[in-house]
């Protein structure tokens, strides 16, 4: 793990038995934990929601394009709310077609400047990129709370 800046990252005072990768200056857990946009905030609100929305732990699982290599979805089911999870594992942007998702919320999103066409899952998914949507009933959670999810994040 590349704890800081320092040499050998942080890991060890003495000398390493592996080389350091020399992105260890930027690409460490100290800088990640002050930084809104980082994989450490990003995992940081996916905690939250796991938390705050039973959703995320508990009900009916269905994979979507089970088929697909690239794109890992899938959603998630319980009386009052669907989650539809999609994630693209390719270097490639992916088109998506999920129709019945119309009108449901992005809650999040890993991608900075996704934009309006983000808003609907039917749409290009960018190398790389992960959605999270949310339709029915949000409970105890509202707009606002996707708002901040999205904010820094994409």
């Amino acid at each position: 793990m590349q704890w800081d800046a320092t040499e050998h990252a942080g890991f060890t005072s003495g000398v390493p038995w592996l080389p350091v990768n020399p992105n260890h200056t930027w690409l460490n857990a100290k800088s990640q934990v002050d930084d809104p946009g980082s994989i450490f905030a990003y995992y940081r609100t996916l905690i939250r929601l796991r938390h705050q929305m039973p959703i995320f732990a508990a009900g009916d699982f269905e994979p979507v394009m089970a088929g697909d290599a690239a794109v890992w979805a899938y959603i998630r089911r319980t009386d009052t709310q669907r989650m539809l999870v999609l994630a693209n594992c390719g270097r490639e942007a992916r088109e998506i077609r999920l129709p019945g998702w119309e009108g449901a919320t992005l809650l999040l999103a890993n991608m900075a400047g996704t934009g309006a066409a983000a808003r609907s899952p039917s749409a290009a998914l960018a190398g790389w990129e992960a959605r999270i949507y949310l339709a029915g009933s949000a409970g105890p959670l509202s707009s606002a709370l996707s708002e901040s999810c999205l904010s820094g994040l994409g």
